[in-house]
């Protein structure tokens, strides 16, 4: 009797329990705990999930992302403590990530199971086409620079590790050859600035990566579209661009016109223009002087406050200001008129 109770409690300090079938361990339980040092940020699954399988494996608890420790029928009395297990092992992984990651993922599963397979499916996809763009780019751009031999090496392991996991080895001729062109497509698209973002992204974010032949063709159809409609924001540039233009162009017509009146005022009052006031034009190096109004620069003849007749005609302002932009609006609708027209031309051909 003595003995059967030593071996009970020798068995009871096992923190190991049966699962019909299966074995889960009662051990670590802070809630706090991260499973990785460098949580989950979009751009770092495979080494994530590496250190996550390390990290479960450790206390026991790997049966509850790997399918291997089902849950037990909800009328078993091991049901809550596998579910307390479970929800524990969720925790875990929803600590290892950055908080926008997390944010994603808390509310999209109910068990560890569903929540490591829906990591994998948003980052863990073979055919992650736009991460094997980018990492393809980022290794063609690391450079050592202050970085010592290992950490420049290291660097670069983990770069070509994650890359290898997307590109397998393979002797499949198939496969070789649309490896191939997928090359040729990456660096295609590289090539094109920033404004192409968008179009590059759709492109690189399709389930199967179209042929060069349809990305060209795509990229064709959109620069044809930038031709024919205009964004506004440089739409409404050309149309500033083209009245401030016009405006210059009339100020300069108004600045010839005063002017002309300018010189036949001097001619009025100095005698040095032509026509009316070459009659008056005084003797040389003697400036005409009023004795009316006791003013300089005209003689008594050509005074204003005499003959008002012949003081010049002040235009109304509004309508210069007015009117050289009611003239533009009209050539810019016109020339909006012309390119829609081109456009239809273009879809009906």
């Amino acid at each position: 009797m003595a003995g059967r109770d030593k071996e009970k409690d020798t068995n009871s300090e096992v923190p190991e329990q049966l699962v019909d079938g299966g074995r889960f361990y009662v051990g670590d339980t802070n809630t706090a705990l991260k499973l990785t040092s460098v949580p989950l940020n979009g751009h770092n699954y495979l080494s994530w999930a590496k250190a996550v399988h390390i990290s479960l494996g450790g206390k026991g608890k790997l049966g509850h992302i790997n399918g291997k420790l089902p849950p037990p029928p909800e009328t078993s009395p091991n049901f809550e403590q596998w579910q307390s297990d479970d929800l524990l092992v969720i925790k875990w992984l929803l600590n290892s990530m950055d908080p926008e990651i997390e944010n994603i993922f808390l509310l999209s599963a109910d068990t560890a199971l569903d929540l490591w397979q829906t990591v994998h499916n948003m980052y863990g996809q073979e055919n992650n086409h736009a991460r094997i763009y980018e990492l393809k780019l980022e290794i063609a751009q690391i450079k050592k620079d202050n970085k010592s031999n290992t950490e420049y090496l290291g660097l670069l392991k983990t770069k070509w590790q994650e890359l290898a996991f997307y590109l397998p080895p393979t002797t499949d001729l198939k496969i070789i050859q649309a490896r191939t062109e997928q090359d040729c497509i990456y660096q295609y698209l590289s090539g094109f600035d920033s404004s192409y973002e968008q179009i590059r992204s759709q492109i690189l974010n399709s389930a199967e990566l179209p042929s060069l032949a349809t990305v060209a063709a795509t990229i064709q159809r959109e620069e044809t579209r930038r031709r024919f409609m205009t964004p506004d924001n440089q739409q409404q540039s050309e149309n500033q661009a083209f009245i401030s233009n016009w405006t210059r162009g009339e100020q300069f017509t108004k600045q010839g016109e005063q002017s002309n009146i300018h010189q036949g005022s001097r001619g009025f009052f100095g005698g040095r223009g032509r026509g009316r006031g070459r009659g008056n034009r005084p003797t040389a190096g003697k400036t005409p002087y009023c004795d009316h109004c006791d003013k300089a620069g005209h003689s008594r003849d050509r005074c204003w406050d005499l003959f008002p007749h012949l003081k010049p005609q002040r235009r109304d302002r509004s309508d210069e200001r007015d009117r050289p932009q009611a003239q533009a609006a009209a050539m810019i609708q016109g020339r909006l008129s012309l390119r829609w027209h081109n456009f239809n031309r273009f879809c009906s051909t």
